[in-house]
């Protein structure tokens, strides 16, 4: 999710009509008629563009946005090695991101790991969407 304002402050009694194309690509989920949205966006990849109808004493004047939109991030763990008693393993995080924490406070694409358990990782990417992976 989102969110997109137009600036400067309007009188009052102006309209703001949001609008999103293609349609299929999201939905505003808040803020409709107001100066300020949440956008919440599909998970397909596309050029999209939003526009804000603003309607001032009967004169409508359109803003407009374009974004491109990105495939959902999907983070893979793999081990490398056993755990087993006074041996560790390693867990790596992949494809590459920009920043990574892990459950145990790492920051690293990889961890050694000497005690079993659960771990899961944060990451995110160039534009900075994240994802969780257990």
């Amino acid at each position: 999710m989102d969110t997109y304002s137009i600036a400067p402050t309007q009188p009052s009694g102006t309209t703001f009509t949001w609008t999103i194309a293609p349609p299929a690509a999201g939905s505003v989920i808040l803020g409709q008629g107001t100066n300020s949205v949440n956008i919440q966006w599909n998970n397909t990849p596309a050029s999209v563009t939003i526009t804000c109808a603003v309607n001032v004493c009967g004169n409508i004047t359109n803003k407009t946005k374009v974004i491109t939109l990105t495939s959902a991030i999907i983070p893979t763990i793999t081990q490398t090695g056993y755990l087993c008693p006074s041996v560790s393993a390693t867990l790596t995080v992949s494809p590459a991101y920009s920043s990574y924490l892990w459950s145990n406070g790492m920051i690293t694409q990889s961890i050694s790991i000497s005690n079993p358990g659960t771990y899961t990782v944060t990451v995110t990417d160039a534009n900075g969407c994240t994802a969780v992976k257990l």
